[in-house]
């Protein structure tokens, strides 16, 4: 097994999709910052990038493939976008000598003690620049959570200026930017996000965003392969109510986002979703149809 570590822009991932082609996993991105000054892995294969090259890169993604040969390494060396790539082997870890036998953990309880495999979602506001704050989520990986932000964010009255999601294995990771706000909505807001994120939590909601009025210019594109799609969603109006009907829809297309950049203000949206659909039904422009019509209610919505 080996790690491939590609260091790009978030624009580019949708050149990687051959990937999957191959069997290998995109595990997801992560924030290019936090690696500017680490030293490069002993045994890696690759060079250090140069620092030009770590300017113009924004996201690392992680990749695992069995499948490794010098035509793979020549296709991510041409391809365009690609600033840099490292490359290590992994080797497998062996459980089955280090298990334990139950009678032995539990010796002397009552009951076993209890296993919790799932990750306890985080939500937390922190001072970021004068009149904004940063709102940081970190939750198990669901097609939901975005759906679950931006309906708490719209029922608040808040609105986004910035911000990015990606999944890192089992793990989904949102960092929006939002106005300030006082400290009563602000212990509501995430009270409310971590209550909905849970599966009992997303149950129990009732998500009506119904059509949006006030939306001019919508505009959804379409790129990428089957594997992985982006949709770009372009519009002025009011954005919180705008992308709480958008995932909404697209939470109901059966897709989960990989990777998602939020950028726009109060009256305007300009984001990009990259998608990893959770059946074989690939999304298509008659899916782009059906999310243009839900945001305006335009029976003949056409891109």
């Amino acid at each position: 097994m080996h790690k491939i570590e590609l260091h790009t822009t978030a624009e580019d991932l949708a050149e990687f999709a051959f990937l999957h082609d191959i069997g290998a996993e995109i595990i997801g991105g992560i924030a290019i910052e936090h690696y500017k000054n680490s030293a490069p892995v002993p045994g890696s294969r690759g060079g250090t990038p140069s620092p030009k090259s770590m300017n113009r890169a924004n996201m690392k993604i992680e990749i695992f493939t069995s499948f490794l040969d010098d035509n793979l390494l020549q296709r991510l060396a041409t391809t365009e976008s690609v600033l840099d790539v490292r490359i290590n082997s992994c080797a497998p870890l062996n459980l089955s000598e280090s298990q334990a036998e139950p009678e032995k953990i539990h010796s002397g309880n009552d009951q076993p003690a209890a296993v919790h495999n799932s990750l306890a979602t985080t939500c937390m506001v922190d001072s970021f620049t004068p009149g904004y704050l940063r709102l940081r989520v970190e939750t198990d990986k669901s097609p939901y959570c975005l759906q679950v932000i931006f309906h708490t964010l719209l029922i608040h009255g808040i609105e986004i200026q910035n911000g990015r999601k990606f999944c890192q294995g089992d793990t989904d990771f949102i960092t929006l930017t939002i106005p300030q706000t006082n400290e009563k909505v602000l212990r509501l807001l995430q009270s409310e996000i971590t209550a909905g994120l849970t599966p009992t939590g997303h149950a129990a909601k009732t998500f009506t965003s119904g059509h949006v009025p006030g939306v001019i210019g919508l505009s959804l594109a379409l790129r990428g392969s089957s594997s992985m799609p982006s949709i770009t969603i372009t519009a002025q109006g009011p954005a919180a109510a705008i992308r709480a009907a958008f995932h909404d829809t697209l939470y109901a297309f059966n897709c989960d986002i990989s990777i998602g950049r939020i950028t726009g203000s109060a009256r305007k949206i300009e984001d990009i979703y990259y998608l990893r659909g959770l059946d074989r039904n690939p999304i298509t422009h008659k899916h782009l149809n059906l999310l243009k019509q839900r945001i305006t209610g335009e029976s003949n919505a056409e891109n």
